[in-house]
């Protein structure tokens, strides 16, 4: 159980991490990316 935890806690990190980097794409505009 603690192992599916783990898992789906770095899945959330790494989702929520590219979900930043999407909303700082598109708040910054393509150019500065």
């Amino acid at each position: 159980e603690r192992l599916v935890e783990l898992v789906e806690a770095v899945g959330g990190f790494v989702l929520g991490e590219q979900e930043g980097l999407l909303f700082n794409f598109v708040a910054n505009g393509p150019s500065s990316a």
